[in-house]
């Protein structure tokens, strides 16, 4: 009796902490922080999501995001 006690202790704490490990990695990737000293001097920071690369426009002092290739 005890024997599955324990089992099923463990089987429930693997089912309530696995997708809570899972949507925190998952949420962790969707976005990526970018930022970019400009030619004013100023750092502009910007979001582009996980797929798309930073591209920083100089002149007219802003952030964008462009597609990756």
């Amino acid at each position: 009796m005890t024997r599955w006690l324990v089992l099923f202790g463990c089987v429930f704490t693997f089912a309530v902490a696995a997708p809570m490990g899972f949507d925190a990695e998952a949420r962790k990737a969707r976005y990526k922080q970018c930022s970019e000293m400009m030619m004013n001097g100023k750092t502009v920071k910007w979001r582009c999501t996980a797929k798309q690369v930073c591209c920083p426009d100089w002149f007219m002092s802003k952030g964008g995001c462009c597609n990756s290739m």
